[in-house]
């Protein structure tokens, strides 16, 4: 995105800038999930509830609907006094349909949920894979312990959000 802003701001000097600059948006458009994956969680583990066609450099493949999922464990926190915490994790998939959860770091506010939130930062999702949804994990009280695979999703002081991706994934707007 700092090429696009650089060059909108400074023209496009020679060709080849233009060329980098199309394949940026191209590629928004060519990898994108193209029907709601419909996360759900059930107690201390997440699904979907439906089959999920997607597409990968403008080829389409289609993941059937996935159930009982882990949360990832590098989302764990501790109930540390004054502090509320968020992490995130995205569901990607492959070109054979294999599931990866790349996972952000938990970030820390003394202050409130939302300050936590606001300063949560997205994994980098490489090119290969496409984005089928976000979980965000987020304590609303603080003090709140996170376990993984042992704290229910839904559990007091914590919101959980699902994110269903229909269409290319851009963080910023989540």
């Amino acid at each position: 995105m700092q090429l696009i802003k650089k060059r909108l701001i400074n023209g496009i000097p020679d060709r080849r800038e233009g060329f980098e600059l199309l394949k940026v948006f191209a590629h928004l458009f060519e990898t994108q999930c193209l029907l709601s994956a419909g996360f759900t969680f059930t107690l201390a583990t997440w699904q979907t509830t439906n089959a999920i066609p997607y597409l990968i450099n403008g080829v389409t493949y289609t993941k059937a609907a996935v159930t009982t999922q882990a949360v990832p464990a590098a989302l764990a926190w501790a109930g540390v006094a004054g502090t509320f915490n968020t992490g995130a994790f995205v569901v990607a998939a492959d070109i054979t349909g294999a599931l990866t959860t790349f996972t952000s770091a938990v970030t820390a506010s003394t202050i409130s949920a939302a300050n936590s939130l606001a300063s949560l930062v997205w994994p980098v999702i490489p090119e290969t894979f496409c984005v089928l949804g976000a979980v965000i994990i987020q304590s609303t009280t603080a003090n709140t312990t996170f376990t993984p695979g042992t704290t229910v999703l839904n559990a007091a002081g914590i919101t959980t959000t699902f994110i269903n991706t229909v269409g290319p994934f851009y963080p910023a707007i989540a």
